[in-house]
């Protein structure tokens, strides 16, 4: 009675289905056109909308906040107190799995502390996530990629030095009506 609960739960009662590399990349193409036209569409209603009030919709880049010029060092306690905070699941871009950098605090606060202090500047191997798609409901058509919402998977130091990272202060002529 369990495993059948536990096979309901996790759907591993569906037979894995294989599909060749050509299907595979078929299918990774139609997720990625999906959901950039998504994001697209998005936009595109947000700029209506926004025009329609009479407010012009700002670029996207555009930064109305203070210069973010000067970030202080961080030190291996504030390390530790995210370390603390963060939940200890891994992603397979893991070198080292979170539950391993929890219980070795004391080492990996000294390294991650000097890795953040050494630059800010985010190396290339950990602007990377795993983009999964998961599907909405179980029993949806999993031929349709609006039944799906993706999960990105980043890099367990990617999180920590993200949240190391210090938030700006609000800008105090930007009221909160505006916001």
């Amino acid at each position: 009675m369990r495993w059948r609960v536990v096979k309901t739960l996790l759907h591993s009662d569906r037979s894995p289905s294989c599909r060749s590399d050509n299907e595979n990349i078929s299918l990774c193409g139609t997720f990625s056109k999906f959901f950039t036209d998504k994001i697209t569409s998005l936009k595109r209603a947000v700029a209506t909308d926004t025009a329609a009030l009479g407010t012009p919709c700002p670029p996207d880049n555009q930064h109305n906040g203070k210069i973010f010029d000067d970030l202080g060092p961080v030190s291996p306690n504030e390390v530790r107190k995210v370390l603390a905070s963060i939940p200890a699941k891994s992603s397979p871009w893991d070198f080292v799995p979170t539950s391993l950098i929890k219980q070795g605090d004391s080492v990996f606060a000294e390294i991650i502390a000097r890795l953040a202090n050494i630059s800010f500047t985010f190396p290339s191997k950990y602007r990377f996530s795993l983009v999964t798609p998961l599907l909405k409901k179980p029993n949806q058509n999993s031929d349709d990629p609006a039944n799906f919402r993706p999960i990105s998977n980043l890099n367990n130091i990617s999180k920590i030095l993200e949240r190391l990272f210090p938030k700006p202060l609000p800008d105090p002529c930007v009221s909160v009506q505006q916001l």
